[in-house]
């Protein structure tokens, strides 16, 4: 089957998930309401901050290290008397 065919296979099934989860959108909104879709969406944005909150923290790991290390090897101020 190969590397291929087993992204082939994975594509697939992603999409017929996808297409399954929009097909029962509809009533699932029904379900929840007006207030449960509101609860919802407030749910996923929070899940959303905390997401985008991990990558800047993830990206600026490494300047903030970087400067750091540069910091502590240089010489301490001179201070005039």
């Amino acid at each position: 089957m190969g590397h291929y065919g087993a992204m082939a296979l994975v594509l697939v099934a992603l999409s017929l998930i996808v297409w399954v989860t929009f097909l029962i959108a509809p009533w699932v909104s029904r379900r929840l309401g007006k207030i449960g879709s509101s609860i919802v969406t407030r749910m996923m944005g929070l899940l959303l901050a905390a997401i985008a909150v991990e990558f800047i923290a993830g990206g600026l790991r490494g300047p903030v290290s970087r400067i750091r290390v540069i910091c502590e090897h240089s010489p301490p101020p001179v201070r005039p008397e």
